[in-house]
C-alpha cells in the first residue's frame, strides 16, 4: 500500500508579515468507478527537526508560507499519514483554509504512476466562495482526475 502525507496547521505571526490562518487537509481516493474519503492512519505532533521540508514543500508555492515565517510565530500542527488502497487510479488533497475572514480551497492532484509510485500533476488555489462548475480552474481539476465538475463540487465534505 501506497502512504500520503498532509499538514493540519495553524499559524500566527507578525513578522516578517501579519499571517493568522488555519489549514486542514481532506484525502480523497479517486478510481475508476468511485472516490471516497481517506482517512488518517496516523497522526503525530509537527516536528521542527522533521518535517520542515515537507511544510515547505506544500505551502511555500501555493500560500507563499515558508519554515522561516512559523519559525518567527505562533504555531501549532500535525502530520497525518494516510494509507492509499491499491485500487487508487488518482488522489485528492484538497486543504481547507481560513485566513482571517477569507477561505480558500488548495487542490493538488495526484496520479499512482505503473510502479506504484505517487506523483503530482497539478495544483490549483482558488476561493472558497464563487465557485462554481463554471470556473475553468476547476474544469481542469476535474479534468485531470477523470470527473465530471459537477461530482467534483459534490465530493462529501470532510
Amino acid at each position: 500500500m501506497l502512504s500520503l502525507t498532509a499538514i493540519k496547521f495553524y499559524l500566527r505571526s507578525e513578522i516578517p508579515r501579519r499571517i493568522d490562518i488555519k489549514v486542514k487537509p481532506c484525502i480523497y481516493v479517486i478510481t475508476p468507478t468511485e472516490y471516497e474519503i481517506c482517512d488518517p492512519v496516523s497522526k503525530k505532533e509537527f516536528s521542527y527537526d522533521e518535517d520542515l521540508l515537507i511544510f515547505d514543500k506544500e505551502f511555500s508555492g501555493t500560500l507563499l508560507i515558508s519554515s522561516a515565517d512559523i519559525a518567527q510565530g505562533e504555531f501549532k500542527g500535525e502530520i497525518y499519514n494516510y494509507s492509499i488502497p491499491d485500487k487508487a487510479k488518482f488522489i485528492l488533497k484538497v486543504y481547507k483554509i481560513k485566513e482571517g475572514i477569507r477561505e480558500k480551497v488548495i487542490y493538488r492532484v495526484y496520479v499512482i504512476d505503473e510502479g506504484s509510485k505517487i506523483r503530482e500533476v497539478y495544483s490549483e488555489r482558488l476561493p472558497r466562495i464563487g465557485i462554481s462548475n463554471k470556473s475553468k480552474r476547476l474544469r481542469n481539476i476535474a479534468k485531470q482526475l477523470g470527473l465530471d465538475v459537477k461530482n467534483l463540487l459534490r465530493l462529501p465534505a470532510c
